[in-house]
């Protein structure tokens, strides 16, 4: 029987009101829809350039080691909903790719366009390189009863880099003329680009062999210059120059021909002479000693060079106790060896002379003389050593800006990175990574005084390699805060319609209604009862499609799928 009617208390309607209250309020908070775009990456290494403008990838053609492509993305928002979006790569050529802008957002129904710009080193092997560009895009939701995106919510385009198209100029080709077997080879360029240099080396063919020499530039002018050691025989050369905005131009094959050593017997009554410019010292009538060194080498400031020098017998009886000596301003420096025992005629010495260039603030030039002493003959020669002074090269302005670009991202990765903490997503992974990021940088800053510049860029490609693996582990993370966004709202929302139903059976027993009655209202708090266990079986099942579709595309791991699976099915019991 039906209880007897009773007035309902106040404090009944207290409870309904505050349990629906925050089941609003937990409706009402931050949710999200996640999308994942990737577009494919393809590079070419080669003897050559090409271009590929095909749009349905990303094609940076086939480029020189130590060359760059860039493309220009463009991505077009067609929700109405502002679109957060954090992009990474995954594959083979990754590290070699880097981001003019990354954690951005795009207004809904407007575009953005960001480049990307591959740099294989100049060491990378001829060949194919792939990887997959990874898109992350988060869109709030702006009404929690519509879930979902709808079909094409954003569009891309791939095009050449926008901007500065303009490639660099390369003139006044020149190679060493006259070479012999074991010479020092000089090739030197002039370059100029409408905005600014960034690389320039040279690529020497020796019997289908390709060797990358850079080219260092010579003070402030426009020109610069590489050397090696020249080999016997018919070789070709070509010279790639690369601007700051990516464009890339090169110059056709160019043959040069070295010759065998050839020695030129001496007349007996001959006085020997120096070679590069040297004036012959006290000769013995039957030798003659010859020095070849570049004329003209050029460092920077407190830079440590090593020369080649090469000592030859053109004479007709044997040197002993050969060595060699340096004076001017190169104080410490080095040789090796330190001496030869026995040169026979005909035969050539290679001494490498290893020097520190003067520490001073501006540009300057110093005769640096050199003298090959035998017990039967001396001689003597001289360089020019050009040193550039201390005001930061170009390249360490670079890698200023490049510093600052990474702290940067740094900072807007960290912030995103708290913000998804803050609502209950596992972040720990992201932080490590940023962390170890941040060791890098500061220990590429620091390489660039002592250590030089070659160490300064590799820990700065290790910082960036830190913040890709962080922006990857970002996105893998985004996707478990639907989890942790909708548990709440599920518990308010039950608790909201527990508070109705005990409101309802409450009101029903004490009003003195027909058990009839009674049992229509019971029936209805189990079909109620009823609806929201389905609805909440279709959001864990939900749930369970998006831990399955993020660890088949690898952005969860297997432990991490299987922990989720157990934990969503316990939320079905």
């Amino acid at each position: 029987m039906p209880p007897k009617s009773k007035k309902i208390p106040e404090f009944a309607v207290i409870v309904v009101f505050l349990a629906v209250l925050a089941a609003l309020i937990a409706l009402s908070g931050p949710s999200y829809d996640y999308e994942l775009q990737k577009l494919d990456m393809h590079l070419t290494v080669g003897n050559r350039l090409g271009f590929n403008v095909d749009s349905d990838a990303v094609y940076f053609g086939t480029i020189f080691p130590g060359g760059t492509s860039t493309r220009e993305i463009t991505i077009f928002n067609n929700e109405t909903r502002d679109a957060y979006v954090t992009i990474g790569a995954k594959g083979e050529l990754s590290g070699w790719v880097s981001l003019s802008r990354n954690n951005f957002t795009i207004p809904g129904k407007s575009g953005t366009s960001f480049k990307v710009t591959a740099s294989p080193p100049g060491s990378a092997a001829q060949g194919n390189y792939s990887a997959v560009l990874q898109i992350f895009l988060r869109y709030q939701k702006a009404d929690n009863k519509v879930s979902g995106l709808v079909a094409g919510a954003v569009n891309f385009s791939v095009t050449s880099a926008a901007g500065d198209v303009t490639s660099p100029v390369i003139t006044a080709v020149t190679i060493s003329s006259d070479l012999f077997d074991g010479d020092t080879a000089t090739i030197r360029v002039n370059v100029t680009d409408d905005v600014a240099v960034d690389t320039v080396f040279a690529t020497v063919n020796i019997s289908s062999s390709l060797t990358n020499y850079t080219m260092s530039q010579e003070g402030s002018t426009d020109f610069y210059n590489a050397t090696f050691t020249a080999a016997e025989g018919t070789h070709s050369y070509i010279v790639t120059a690369n601007d700051t905005s990516g464009n890339s131009t090169n110059t056709s094959y160019t043959s040069f021909t070295v010759s065998a050593a050839v020695v030129a017997p001496a007349p007996a009554a001959e006085v020997g002479v120096g070679g590069g410019g040297g004036v012959g010292g006290t000769m013995a009538e039957s030798f003659r000693v010859h020095i070849k060194v570049p004329e003209i080498v050029s460092a920077y400031s407190d830079e440590e060079k090593t020369i080649t020098v090469i000592v030859s017998n053109l004479g007709n009886g044997v040197l002993t106790d050969l060595s060699l000596s340096a004076s001017g301003r190169i104080s410490p420096y080095t040789l090796s060896p330190i001496s030869i025992k026995a040169l026979s005629p005909g035969m050539r010495a290679i001494f490498l002379l290893t020097l520190t260039a003067p520490d001073i603030v501006d540009d300057n030039e110093f005769n640096i003389s050199l003298r090959a002493s035998a017990k039967q003959a001396d001689t003597s020669s001289s360089f020019l050593l050009k040193v550039i002074g201390m005001q930061k090269p170009a390249l360490e302005i670079r890698l200023q800006q490049s510093f600052d670009e990474i702290e940067k991202l740094l900072d807007e990765i960290w912030s995103e990175a708290e913000w998804l903490a803050l609502r209950g997503a596992k972040v720990a992974k992201v932080f490590t990574f940023l962390d170890s990021a941040k060791s890098s940088l500061e220990e590429a800053k620091a390489a660039i005084g002592p250590l030089g510049y070659t160490a300064a860029q590799e820990k700065r490609d290790e910082a960036r390699a830190f913040l890709e693996d962080a922006v990857i582990a970002l996105g893998e993370a985004q996707p478990s805060i639907k989890l942790t966004l909708t548990s709440p709202a599920i518990l308010f929302i039950a608790l909201a319609v527990l508070a109705v139903a005990a409101l309802t059976v409450y009101t029903v027993r004490n009003a003195g209604k027909t058990r009839s009655a009674y049992k229509t209202i019971k029936s209805r708090e189990r079909a109620q009862k009823s609806r929201m266990d389905n609805r909440k079986q279709a959001r864990l099942k939900h749930q369970a499609a998006l831990i399955k579709q993020a660890y088949k595309e690898g952005h969860v791991s297997k432990k991490t799928y299987e922990k989720s699976l157990r934990k969503l099915k316990s939320s079905k019991k």
